[in-house]
């Protein structure tokens, strides 16, 4: 057969420009994906695409080649992924296709380097690739597609006998594949799967017995004659004499105790009889009374790595501050955090405890840790200090001040963000579902869906409307309640400043009543016969109605989670809910109300433990509008940590350090990815120098490496991480920098305080009108914001389509936001530059408060 693949733009175009649209040249096959626009930024790229079908079809399924990771994806849904490989299937097909039918569907991804994205094949059909392609192609990770598997197989040769590996000393066991490491590291056994001209693919094994939790695990590998081409599930770093560096990453990257991932990798040359397995050591020299230093690498990147020193004050004396050399090798250090580093020359720098990580007592060990830039060394090597400290500073010189708290130089004052905090608990109001309250703010609302749950018995009324729609979605429902809490809980002086106090403590009452309805857990001890009602609306027959949710007449279906089709992702999110809620009540004086929602709150947790599943195999309905990238894990530490704070119960703090992993450092808070939430809120709580390394990379990744919109002289720009909801990301990273510079304070940092609290403010200020535009992306505030934010009820029209603005001002949502270049599109039916949404305006209403207590209570 004739044909061809599809190439698109990947993240590395050099303009970065929208490619133009084009089409695959498929020739017989069943379909073709037509592109219509890639427009791609720093880190990822979003593919805009359409199905078109060749011949009439009940389903259509396509095999793409793509090395990113994708993040969203919508009309489409991924069916698995196998490295490189995802399988994808139509989501949007109400009735059967035919010739010539055509169905939107894409995705955004995160990716790095020179990634594009090729078709494999149609509904099992192989799309054929010319010869010289057929390399490349091969060097993907293994298939799903049986056509291509069944063709790569009659080109292989029957598999062999399982080959060996043998460790660094020679005391490999040669008979069972595999290496074990009593160096406290992973257990590695491997398998070459398959074979081809000139590499071959194999699997990696990664076990992990070594009493501890692996986040991420990592090992050397000796490549004696191939070089690795493609990796799945891990990171690959070159080192010397052939030697690289294996990191997990991913979903391959944390290793409980007991657990196993498997991994692997293409490999390019000549096929390996064994392979070998190291660990990393590094080394302390001449330490001659200076503390011991140990060095862990994490998170490799390409061009660079992080690592951690964990400083043992074996000394005998207290340090303040303790200091040592390091050899540099091949790389050198952008960043550091809880210390300061200097350059001697020679290829060694002083390295100083600063800040947080000056002082280390007679016997006591604080963790710091920097960026590097190059190749990682085998071995650290470090020295004691003694011949190169610095010279003891002149007591008549006069000392440098300390960095002051930076003043704003911004055009908003604390009033501004106070009005700006009103308008946006006037947008909660707005999505009221159920039966209103008798003094309810909102003239053009009324009662609505008062017989939501009638077809389960229970009633399930209230709560919040998602976004512009009238779906009931209890995923990020329960993260805006928790999230909402939080920043009543944190700037409570800062709300009340604002007049708004009232109204926050009034909607987390509101929705925590809902999810109290919410929860059945049948009036018995035991959690197995437990209801939790997850969902109300269908998303699909929801989305086809425009109109006010007073009017809607549509079926309403309720979707619950059970002990047999559990949802650990919304109940665990929910418990969170209800125990910042209890927290925020009992300040406010409910304490009877507050005591329920820590019982309910204890128990959906125990629910949450005891039955644990992904809830979109419980609602698979809810994949299309908010599937769950990260898995549970996140909601479960997330949880925990609230249930520790309402409770005291130490259990709970053990279960969210065991549950935690920094699976978001490169991404945001959102809906979806609580874990650097999670890190805030341990950090505050322990103290431990981990969860503040995770977060100075997190915000460290936000200042220096996201990229920015176009900004003004007195803004750098919005950074913007992805498309859809643009907006809510930087206002909620600035919602968690205004806590990490208030602890940052706390511990002495004032200068590194000073310049997260500036970002914190530039982010939200952009929002408000700080742009080349002079646009405000929340609506009602300042002099021009968008009028046609795509909301039913405010449209006031029964057509989006309708000329004209809409009938009611939507006070204080935030809309979208805008695109890579600044530019956004205020009109109703954009829904994804003017969407609004419950969880877009969490984070915001945090950093508001935030800003005000600020501005008004500490001038």
């Amino acid at each position: 057969m004739a044909g061809g693949t599809i190439s698109l733009i990947g993240c590395s175009n050099e303009n970065n420009q929208t490619p133009m649209t084009t089409s695959t040249s498929t020739g017989a096959l069943p379909g073709e994906i037509l592109v219509r626009s890639s427009p791609t930024w720093k880190n990822g790229v979003t593919h805009d695409l359409s199905f078109l079908a060749h011949e009439p079809m009940n389903e259509w399924t396509v095999v793409i080649a793509f090395a990113g990771d994708i993040t969203e994806i919508w009309g489409a849904e991924i069916v698995t992924r196998e490295g490189d490989l995802y399988t994808l299937t139509g989501t949007a097909m109400a009735a059967p296709l035919s010739a010539g039918d055509v169905l939107d569907f894409g995705f955004s991804a995160r990716c790095k380097g020179d990634t594009t994205v090729s078709l494999v094949s149609v509904n099992g059909h192989l799309v054929e690739l010319p010869a010289e392609d057929t390399a490349e192609a091969l060097e993907i990770a293994p298939s799903t597609d049986p056509v291509l598997e069944e063709q790569k197989a009659q080109s292989s040769p029957p598999p062999e006998e399982p080959v060996s590996a043998t460790s660094l000393d020679g005391e490999g066991d040669t008979d069972t594949s595999s290496y074990f490491q009593d160096n406290g590291r992973v257990e590695a056994e491997w398998e070459i799967f398959e074979r081809f001209d000139g590499g071959f693919n194999t699997y990696l094994t990664i076990m992990n017995d070594t009493g501890v939790a692996q986040k991420p695990w990592s090992l050397l590998m000796h490549t004696d004659g191939f070089e690795v081409s493609v990796s799945w599930g891990m990171q690959v770093e070159n080192l010397k004499d052939g030697w690289v560096r294996l990191t997990g990453a991913d979903w391959g990257a944390a290793l409980q105790p007991g657990q196993e991932v498997t991994v692997g990798f293409t490999g390019l040359g000549v096929e390996p009889v064994e392979i070998l397995f190291g660990a990393e050591v590094s080394e302390t020299l001449d330490t001659n009374g200076r503390p011991e230093v140990t060095a862990e690498l994490f998170d490799p990147f390409e061009g660079g790595f992080n690592t951690y020193l964990t400083i043992t004050n074996d000394t005998g004396a207290d340090l303040s501050p303790w200091s040592v050399i390091m050899e540099l090798g091949d790389f050198t250090i952008k960043s550091a955090w809880g210390m300061t580093v200097e350059d001697l020359g020679n290829g060694r720098v002083l390295l100083t405890g600063a800040d947080w990580g000056a002082a280390l007592p007679s016997g006591g060990t604080i963790t710091v840790g920097f960026t590097g830039l190059g190749t990682a060394p085998e071995t650290f090597v470090f020295h004691a200090a003694d011949a190169t400290e610095p010279t003891p500073k002149d007591p008549s010189e006069p000392e440098e001040p300390t960095a002051p708290t930076p003043v704003n130089d911004g055009p908003f004052s604390g009033a501004d963000y106070g009005e700006a905090l009103e308008h946006s608990m006037q947008f909660y109001y707005a999505q009221y579902s159920g039966d209103l309250p008798d003094n309810h703010p909102i003239s053009w609302r009324g009662d609505s869906a008062l017989t939501d749950g009638a077809e389960v018995g229970r009633d399930l009324t209230g709560g919040w409307y998602d976004a512009g729609d009238h779906v009931k979605f209890g995923l990020p429902m329960a993260y805006t309640a928790t999230v909402l809490a939080w920043g009543a809980d944190v700037f409570a002086d800062g709300y009340a400043a604002a007049g708004a106090l009232d109204d926050v403590v009034a909607h987390v009452d509101w929705v925590n009543d809902y999810f109290l309805r919410a929860y059945d857990d049948r009036g018995t001890a035991d959690l197995s016969d437990d209801i939790f009602y997850a969902q109300v609306g269908d998303g699909h027959l929801d989305h086809a109605y425009w109109g006010a949710a007073e009017d809607m007449d549509m079926e309403r279906p309720v979707y619950a989670l059970t002990a047999e089709a559990p949802g650990t992702e919304v109940t665990a999110e929910t418990a969170a809910a209800m125990a910042s809620g209890a927290i925020v009540l009992a300040a406010s004086g409910s304490h009877e109300r507050a005591e329920e929602l820590i019982a309910r709150a204890e128990k959906l947790f125990a629910f949450s433990e005891a039955f644990q599943g992904t809830y979109t195999d419980a609602i698979p309905e809810v994949a299309d509008f908010y599937a769950s990238w990260t898995g549970y894990q996140d909601e479960m530490a997330w949880a925990a940590s609230w249930l520790y704070k309402a409770t005291g119960d130490e259990t709970y703090l053990a279960k969210a350090e065991a549950y935690y992993h920094a699976q978001g450092v490169y991404w945001s808070l959102s809906w979806d990815d609580k874990s650097m939430g999670t890190a805030m809120r341990l950090a505050e709580i322990t103290g431990d120098e981990r969860y503040v390394a995770d977060l100075e990379r997190h915000f460290t990744y936000w200042m220096e490496d996201i990229a920015r919109t176009p900004g003004t002289e007195s803004n750098d720009g919005m950074g913007w991480l992805d498309q859809w909801g643009s907006a809510r990301y930087p206002a909620n990273t600035a919602f968690l920098a205004l806590q990490y510079a208030e602890l940052l304070e706390l511990r002495g940092a004032r200068h590194r305080a000073g310049e997260i609290e500036a970002f914190a403010r530039d982010q939200i200020d952009y929002l408000l009108g700080d742009n080349p535009d002079g646009f405000s992306f929340v609506v009602g505030f300042g002099d021009d914001y968008a009028l046609n934010p795509h909301h039913r009820n405010a449209s006031g029209t029964t057509d989006v389509f309708d000329a004209g603005d809409n009938a009611h001002t939507l006070y204080g949502a935030l809309v979208g936001g805008p695109d890579l270049l600044g530019q956004h599109d205020d009109s109703r039916e954009n829904y994804i530059d003017n969407e609004v949404a419950i969880d877009y305006n969490a984070g915001l209403s945090g950093a508001l408060a935030g800003l005000t207590e600020m501005e008004v209570l500490m001038v």
